[in-house]
């Protein structure tokens, strides 16, 4: 495994179970309210991070750019 000062720079580090927990959240509190969530991509700009917002429950992502709704394929 890579030690945090061996990162080359700059470099983003994500927490995963945080993540996820932030993203169950938001998803229970639209149920809750019974009202839709279509993030916004321009935050993040991960694939990644836009499939687990969509199989929480996401209607689909919103785009900025071109290239961002290009990747849209990758996200569902």
């Amino acid at each position: 495994m890579t030690k945090i000062d061996e990162l080359p720079t700059p470099c983003v580090l994500v927490d995963l179970d945080l993540l996820e927990r932030n993203i169950q959240k938001m998803a229970e509190f639209c149920r809750s309210k019974n009202c839709n969530v279509r993030p916004h991509v321009k935050s993040h700009k991960s694939p990644f991070i836009a499939k687990k917002q969509i199989d929480a429950g996401a209607i689909g992502v919103c785009c900025q750019t071109l290239i961002e709704a290009e990747h849209d394929h990758e996200w569902h």
